[in-house]
C-alpha cells in the first residue's frame, strides 16, 4: 500500500530548497562565486545558478514524492 500523501505549499522554489533541504543552501552563493572566482560574466553566472537550481529541485521533488510528500511552489506549475 502507497504512503499517504501530505501536501507542503512554499512561496518560491528557494525556500523549499532553504527549509526542506539545506544541503542545497551552497547553490545559492553560485552566481558570485562564478563572476570571482572564475570569471564568469553576470549573464552566465547567473544562467548557471539558475540552471543548478532547476536540477536540485527536480532532485529533490523526486526523493520527496518518494516519502510521501506533495510540494507546491505558490505561483509556480512543477
Amino acid at each position: 500500500m502507497d504512503a499517504p500523501t501530505r501536501m507542503l505549499r512554499f512561496g518560491s522554489v528557494e525556500e523549499y530548497l532553504r527549509k526542506i533541504h539545506p544541503e542545497y543552501e551552497f547553490i545559492f552563493s553560485i552566481k558570485e562565486s562564478a563572476q570571482a572566482r572564475w570569471r564568469y560574466s553576470p549573464e552566465d553566472a547567473e544562467r548557471t545558478q539558475n540552471y543548478m537550481i532547476e536540477n536540485a529541485f527536480e532532485v529533490a521533488k523526486r526523493a520527496d514524492q518518494e516519502k510521501g510528500l506533495e510540494i507546491v511552489i505558490e505561483g509556480f506549475d512543477v
